[in-house]
């Protein structure tokens, strides 16, 4: 035989028969470290080294484990003040204002010293806590999990979700559970194998059922990637030798969209999340209880109450109405407290010639514009859809999930919005750029967010069909104060109080909402303005209830007698005047420059 090195003898004695449950859990400890419920999947090995082996090698295996985890424990003492950074600090994070220096943290936060005491202050909690225990760090493991009522549905999502689905981003496991159920020497060791790694998937969906995926920004199930090669030791031999190349072979109908286009998708909108609009992804159910974390998306409560859920790049809201993309079926997420029976759409068009379906729980109406003329770029469609079984928040309060699907065939119409926080100066760069209209739609109430898509639809969801029937054109003006004079172009306010003298509540929230406004004419009777400001209601008000409200009143910058009529109205319906003259109220305005 050659003589043996000296570095051969050096591996020897470090990796053989006796060593190597000490190595192996050692590599268990450094990925159990920082997410303990991983140390679950020494459970395998353990059972294996404990059957085969004698009880022995199992005691020496878990010794291994113990020893590697008080080493790792010991440098995160001798370099930090814990052992570990989940058991004892807690995770903070900063706002990066710029990308060339570093983010700066209050100094109060870092127990620096304050300018009025010159002594170091203590660091604050950053959070809330359970137990008396910072919660984000790992000390809320060692409590009950909580079994709720999307357990089941978490589940499923966890395998086959849009976004998360264990099969749709590791193909390969997929394929290694069917060689594993072909294989008829399955070993007990590699049952415990496959049984701790539904422990890790449980330990997830139990205990963190608002986060079991990992957070926002993910592609598929972060937290459980790290029980992936788990999977590999389900394997002991591969027969029919055709499986490997045809589970490949349509798992990259799902990972090449991923690997291709990660992060650089030339899409609208472009996210970490671009691939799942490729049509395989469509196949697979959107993760409904966790779809508020998932970028790439956006919900918007009406002032209906009803929550509508989708895409950035395909719907924008812009005040009351829903902006949606044309050349394609777009998808809207429903969510109501009650059930839809009539619902009605008030459907606009800013291209024509557009066809424009709507369909909703099996109820599908549509209708085709020819004009975008005002009399004729504006129509409603009331829809009938079925009732969807009742579903539960976490919470436990019954709601029902619908499915909107907008289908406009053309589109057109390109607007930016100069980006910025302060929304006087964002209205005044849009007027100025000669944008504060958009075909006649007034462009109010998104002043914060840029706006660049090409528009197909705009629905505004009116509430249902009963209810815009109700007449609710009554009221009574209890306190209307005089207005005595007032300087040219300046704005006043006033309070004043009224009463619902109508038989139906009035809506302070919602497309059809009622709200308090007045027309504004000269001495002559001349229409000076008609859609005068809004004075919201406080509250929804009952019939025969009286309710205080503060009028807002734009002054004419001219001089002169002017004449103030306050009136009601539905928005999107009428007003109450056109509906009951006479039910306004006048009041007198004078405008005069104050004396010098």
């Amino acid at each position: 035989a050659p003589p043996v090195g000296r570095w051969e003898r050096w591996r020897r004695r470090l990796w053989n028969e006796r060593t190597r449950p000490y190595f192996s859990a050692a590599a268990l400890v450094l990925a159990a470290y920082n997410k303990p419920i991983l140390a679950a999947l020494g459970l395998g090995p353990l059972w294996y080294l404990w059957r085969t082996a004698g009880r022995r090698r199992g005691l020496e295996w878990m010794l291994g484990g113990a020893l590697a985890t008080l080493t790792v424990c010991g440098l995160s003492l001798a370099l930090t003040p814990t052992p570990t950074a989940y058991l004892g600090v807690e995770r903070q994070g900063v706002r990066v204002e710029s990308f060339d220096r570093m983010p700066e943290l209050p100094t109060t936060e870092l127990g620096a010293a304050t300018p009025d005491s010159g002594a170091a202050a203590p660091a604050p909690s950053l959070g809330p806590r359970l137990f008396g225990k910072l919660m984000n760090s790992w000390w809320w493991i060692f409590r009950r999990p909580d079994v709720d009522a999307h357990l089941l549905t978490n589940l499923g999502y966890f395998f086959v979700g849009r976004h998360t689905g264990l099969f749709l981003y590791s193909p390969f496991v997929l394929l290694c559970l069917g060689l594993f159920a072909l294989d008829r020497g399955r070993s007990s060791a590699r049952w415990v194998v496959l049984g701790s790694l539904a422990i890790v998937a449980l330990f997830f969906l139990t205990l963190i059922p608002f986060n079991w995926h990992g957070g926002g920004g993910f592609v598929g199930n972060r937290y459980f990637v790290n029980a992936l090669p788990g999977f590999l030791f389900l394997v002991r031999r591969i027969r029919p030798a055709w499986l490997p190349a045809v589970g490949f072979a349509v798992g990259g109908l799902f990972v090449g969209p991923l690997v291709f286009s990660p992060y650089g998708a030339i899409v609208p909108s472009p996210t970490l999340q671009s691939h799942t609009r490729n049509r395989s992804f469509q196949l697979f159910p959107l993760e409904q209880t966790i779809r508020g974390q998932i970028p790439g998306y956006r919900g918007y409560v009406g002032g209906s109450g009803i929550f509508f859920f989708g895409r950035t790049d395909l719907f924008r809201p812009v005040g009351d109405a829903l902006w949606i993309a044309g050349g394609q079926p777009v998808r809207l997420d429903l969510r109501t407290e009650e059930p839809l029976r009539r619902p009605v759409f008030q459907v606009r068009t800013i291209t024509a010639p557009n066809q424009i379906d709507l369909a909703l729980g099996g109820s599908r109406r549509g209708t085709h514009f020819a004009t975008t003329e005002p009399a004729g770029d504006t129509t409603r469609i009331v829809l009938e859809p079925r009732t969807p079984r009742v579903r539960k928040t976490l919470e436990g309060f019954p709601y029902y999930d619908y499915s909107l699907t907008v289908d406009a065939q053309h589109q057109s119409w390109y607007l930016e919005v100069i980006p910025t926080r302060n929304r006087k100066a964002n209205r005044d760069a849009a007027a100025a750029a000669g944008t504060p209209r958009a075909g006649g739609i007034p462009v109010t109430g998104w002043e914060e967010q840029d706006l660049e898509m090409l528009v197909g639809a705009i629905v505004t969801y009116l509430g249902e069909e009963e209810e815009l029937d109700w007449d609710l054109f009554a009221i009574d003006w209890l306190d209307v104060p005089e207005l005595g004079t007032q300087t040219p172009g300046s704005t006043v306010q006033f309070r004043g109080r009224v009463r619902n003298a109508s038989a139906h509540p009035w809506r302070a929230k919602g497309a059809t909402r009622v709200a308090l406004a007045y027309h504004l004419f000269d001495e002559q009777g001349e229409r000076v303005e008609w859609d005068g400001l809004r004075a919201l209601l406080p509250r929804d008000v009952a019939p025969g209830e009286a309710v205080d409200v503060t009028f807002e009143i734009a002054v004419p910058k001219r001089t002169g007698r002017f004449f103030v009529d306050f009136d009601a109205v539905r928005e999107q319906v009428a007003w109450f005047s056109d509906r009951r003259p006479g039910s306004s109220v006048r009041r007198t305005l004078d405008v005069a420059r104050p004396e010098p």
